[in-house]
């Protein structure tokens, strides 16, 4: 609810701003403005009269009253703003007044001569600040409104009188925006609400009101903020739980990888009795009572390597199950984070933890699924390691998936895989985290069989991309060496592999 006129009267009353001076102005957001106002009490006193004094235009809310919240600065000065600083800093308030009991407050300003009005308009759905000068002249207003003709270059028109029926009609082309609402003249007493009288408080009517919309607005700012946070919570779990999903899927899919360890070794047991160019091979499988089991075989190769082949399928399998296991892992991990986290929200009163909870950042935007997303994933804590194991994969990882901030990697003079490790702002990279990406960086290049190798890294905008040369070839500047003996620990962790 906006001020009456008996409220606004009331707060005038007790403001002694007559011979204040406008000693700093700011404009916090896009509906308020606050003048600061000092004067000396006197060469034989010490004490000085200095006050915040708030002009709020927000719909339904309008004031105006000595505030004690300490309103912070836009990142960027608002036009008004500048233009009250060039135009009324140090002038002298010579009055300021209630017009004809129509919440519209007349603050008259003095700087050598330079006479400036301000008309605040307290209206709940038509508030405005109009400056004009001495002859009514608009010289800027806090909303621009070229339809009522509240723009620099109109004529500001006041009523003729200031009592109730001399204002014009509404749609009068001597409104000039102030012509009072449709309920005006009806002559309505309005009342002033109920507040604590407080003898050493030279203001009470003012604090009482300050402190009742300060505290309605913490409620709404609060309010709104546990909404847009549970909103951006509720989202990423349902994203969080469609990825969980995703991998139970795909774990099933795996299957049972045994069965390729299985058929390597039936194949190698059997070598003797397979036939070159055979298609399939049927073998009692002693690993299940017996059974007989057709392996297929490719006509090209010998047994052993067919072995071989069917031992490679084995480990992938193995490893891709022990990579979906450890990201089921640490999905489980942020969902049980981030629902705590909308438990503990209702609790949480603190507007400041609340807006910092809002900036968080695993309040960001999701990083795509996996599925989409070419070559290998991989998590060293909480950092993601991406590896591109073809020319199109590096390439597409480098234009699609990072950005400038991000950690390229590459074993040097191996042809290889492209490794990056996405980057969280403010964060740096830890030392595991790029020993980790160091040792995938020469475990996916020709270089891997001599378990050691020089690696070099650098960040994503260090990259440039070799003119004329084949797809995803780049040319690092600025970029770090990294020693890498590959760890038996690191390959296991990430691929379940030994390193021979």
């Amino acid at each position: 609810m906006s001020l009456n006129t008996e409220e606004i009267d009331l707060i005038i009353s007790e403001l002694d701003a007559e011979g204040a001076a406008i000693q700093k102005i700011v404009q916090p957001d896009f509906s308020s403005l606050v003048l600061t106002l000092y004067k000396s009490a006197g060469c034989h006193s010490q004490r000085h009269y200095c006050i915040n004094l708030l002009i709020s235009l927000r719909q339904g809310k309008t004031r105006l009253n000595i505030t004690s919240k300490n309103y912070g600065k836009q990142k960027k000065q608002q036009r008004f703003e500048q233009f009250l600083k060039s135009r009324i800093i140090d002038s002298r308030i010579t009055e300021i007044s209630q017009q004809g009991k129509e919440r519209i407050i007349k603050i008259s300003l003095n700087n050598s001569n330079l006479l400036t009005i301000l008309w605040v308009r307290l209206w709940s759905s038509n508030a405005n600040i109009i400056v004009t000068d001495k002859d009514m002249n608009i010289l800027e207003s806090f909303y621009r409104k070229p339809g009522k003709k509240e723009v620099s270059g109109e004529k500001f028109s006041m009523p003729i009188s200031p009592s109730r029926p001399s204002f014009a009609s509404e749609g009068s082309p001597t409104c000039a925006g102030l012509c009072p609402p449709a309920n005006a003249g009806t002559g309505k007493k309005y009342q002033i609400r109920d507040f604590q009288k407080k003898h050493e408080n030279q203001h009470p009517f003012n604090s009482f009101i300050d402190n009742l919309y300060q505290q309605q607005e913490e409620e709404e700012e609060r309010k709104n903020l546990k909404e847009k946070i549970s909103a951006k919570i509720i989202k990423k779990l349902s994203l969080l739980k469609s990825s969980r999903n995703r991998v139970a899927d795909e774990t099933k899919e795996s299957g049972n990888y045994e069965i390729y360890k299985q058929y390597g070794q039936l194949l190698l047991g059997s070598k003797h009795l397979i036939k070159h160019g055979e298609k399939i091979f049927k073998a009692e499988n002693y690993f299940d009572n017996n059974t007989i089991v057709s392996i297929e075989l490719d006509v090209n190769l010998s047994a052993e390597q067919n072995a071989e082949n069917y031992f490679k399928k084995y480990k992938k399998k193995k490893g891709t199950e022990a990579n979906l296991l450890e990201e089921k892992e640490n999905i489980e991990q942020r969902i049980n984070n981030l629902e705590e986290l909308l438990d503990s929200l209702n609790s949480t009163e603190n507007i400041s933890e609340l807006r910092k909870m809002l900036e968080e950042n695993e309040f960001k935007k999701e990083p795509k699924e996996k599925e989409s997303l070419p070559g290998l994933l991989f998590f060293s804590g909480k950092f993601r390691i991406m590896v591109g194991r073809t020319a199109s994969e590096n390439d597409e990882l480098l234009r699609k998936h990072t950005n400038g901030n991000d950690y390229w990697l590459h074993a040097r003079d191996y042809p290889g895989a492209y490794v990056f490790i996405k980057s969280f702002k403010g964060k740096s990279i830890p030392l595991e985290t790029l020993i980790d990406a160091g040792n995938l960086a020469v475990f996916f290049s020709k270089g891997k069989n001599s378990g050691k190798g020089e690696v070099y890294y650098t960040q994503v905008k260090y990259l440039r991309r070799a003119k004329d040369s084949k797809k995803g070839i780049v040319i690092p500047t600025q970029e770090k060496n990294l020693s890498i003996s590959l760890s038996d620990n690191v390959l296991k962790k990430f691929l379940n592999k030994e390193k021979n």
